[in-house]
């Protein structure tokens, strides 16, 4: 059996926006994504000039997809055993489940 390597947990977030990114040379912007331990779990970057608002959006992106992850698989997983467990109310069950799992994922 092989073991795998597991990701920061989350939840994450993007670096303070307040400290200006990073840009290279080249013109290129890293932008940091940080976990709660306030370990540095990401460095984000392009290889050309991106404006800035366009790589904070996908630093916000990356965080905003991972934080959501593990409540996403949650949520198909009772969406899935749903209709055994809820029978003729399983509808109205799933659609709660899922709205507010994409509440979280933004």
């Amino acid at each position: 059996m092989t073991d795998t390597i597991k990701h920061t947990p989350t939840p994450w977030a993007v670096q303070d926006l307040k400290t200006p990114p990073l840009i290279t040379e080249e013109g290129a912007m890293i932008v940091t994504a940080m976990a709660a331990t306030s370990r540095r779990v990401a460095l984000l970057t392009t290889r050309h000039y991106t404006p800035h608002d366009v790589c904070l959006a996908n630093a916000e992106f990356i965080v905003r997809a991972a934080n959501a992850h593990d409540d996403l698989i949650v949520a198909l997983q009772l969406i899935d055993l749903a209709p055994l467990a809820y029978g003729k109310d399983a509808q109205h069950e799933m659609q709660r489940i899922a709205r507010a799992a994409l509440a979280k994922a933004g």
